[in-house]
């Protein structure tokens, strides 16, 4: 995918927005957006410039952020109908926040969805199914159909779930443990020490590549831990150059 090209809009209305951008592989990307990101008031397509350039990619917007409970049987739909014309042999889905929220989500309802990259996803913003999270109230209040209220009845045990997290947001953190309480035999998670819930953009101020992050979870989830944790250690030692090179 080149990043510079804008992605083909291939379906379009008063919730949702879905781009599509072809690669060289039959595997596919399904990122979600989330809130963080805005032009002209509407959220764009994250990762755009992170994602390995011979995956194809759907782009998946929510227009007004619902948590994809106004939307989910539309997305739903849409993409099962996308991604079987392509024909495409295996399927991730990727997101950040409420995106992450949205990869676990349809994951299971995706033709070949064999894996997930969620970073700091909500399992539910509703207080009472999450007493620990209160932070999205004022979109909770807009939703007019709660068709998802809470994530963890549609895990799958048959999905590799890859979770990268921060340890300084105690709310994502919480997340996290109703994920691993669910019991689910491939949820894997990986915490960054010293990131709150911008992971993400931490990740790029460090020099980590979300790119290889994003090409680890889809060649082998397994060892996206391992992964995290050799990335934690050449942070650590960029860290110590770094005080090195300030002392008197």
């Amino acid at each position: 995918m080149n990043p510079n090209r804008c992605p083909e809009t291939v379906y379009e209305d008063h919730l949702v927005k879905i781009t599509f951008s072809e690669g060289t592989s039959d595997h596919a990307i399904v990122a979600f957006s989330g809130i963080g990101i805005k032009v002209g008031g509407l959220p764009q397509e994250e990762f755009r410039k992170s994602i390995p350039k011979e995956y194809s990619v759907y782009f998946c917007i929510e227009k007004s952020p619902s948590w994809y409970n106004d939307s989910f049987k539309l997305i739903r739909d849409v993409l099962n109908s996308k991604i079987r014309q392509r024909g495409f042999s295996s399927v991730t889905t990727l997101g950040n926040s409420m995106g992450g929220f949205g990869a676990i989500l349809f994951a299971g309802y995706l033709p070949n969805c064999r894996q997930v990259l969620a970073f700091v996803p909500q399992t539910s913003i509703r207080p009472d199914i999450a007493k620990f999270e209160r932070r999205y109230l004022r979109y909770m209040e807009k939703v007019r159909n709660w068709s998802v209220p809470d994530l963890i009845p549609h895990l799958r045990k048959d999905i590799s779930y890859v979770v990268i997290v921060g340890d300084s947001c105690p709310q994502d953190i919480a997340h996290v443990e109703r994920l691993t309480a669910a019991g689910l035999p491939n949820l894997h998670v990986a915490i960054f020490s010293g990131c709150h819930h911008d992971l993400a953009k931490n990740l790029k101020k460090l020099g980590i590549s979300l790119t290889s992050i994003i090409q680890a979870a889809v060649k082998d989830p397994t060892e996206v831990n391992t992964f995290v944790k050799r990335l934690e250690e050449q942070k650590k030692e960029r860290n110590m150059e770094n005080r090195t090179l300030v002392t008197p």
